[in-house]
């Protein structure tokens, strides 16, 4: 049987390739993973996500804190896997991929929840980190 995983026996020195990163970027996890992508010596960033002002918020803070990696801001809903082949034909395939984006509807109980609110959280948190993943 073919397997895609691959066990690396020791760990990298340093990250010197092409990465990408899913947002939030500019707070929480996102902007802590991507720190210690760029602070490991990654060449190059993507970060992608809805809100255009953000993301390019977030690529010149991380330009300005790590100048030597290069950081390209995509703005994109991750379920689009037409906007993600877009960006993925830009980027090139990531040799490392970072998957937390995330929505969380409502809170309380499952049996009071808008159900269209809770379809667009799965389909952000299962079917777009898919879509990336097999783009």
């Amino acid at each position: 049987m073919t397997t895609f995983v691959t066990n690396h026996l020791k760990p990298y020195e340093a990250l010197t390739s092409r990465l990408s990163s899913q947002p939030p970027e500019s707070r929480g996890v996102g902007e802590h993973i991507t720190r210690a992508i760029a602070a490991a010596g990654a060449a190059k960033i993507g970060i992608l996500g809805r809100d255009e002002k953000r993301v390019q918020s977030a690529r010149e803070k991380f330009t300005k804190e790590h100048p030597f990696t290069q950081f390209l801001g995509y703005s994109a809903d991750i379920i689009d896997e037409t906007a993600i082949a877009i960006m993925l034909k830009d980027f090139s395939v990531p040799d490392v991929l970072t998957s937390n984006a995330g929505v969380f509807p409502d809170d309380g109980p499952f049996i009071s929840q808008d159900l269209k609110r809770w379809w667009l959280g799965f389909e952000t948190n299962v079917l777009g980190t898919a879509v990336v993943t097999q783009k």
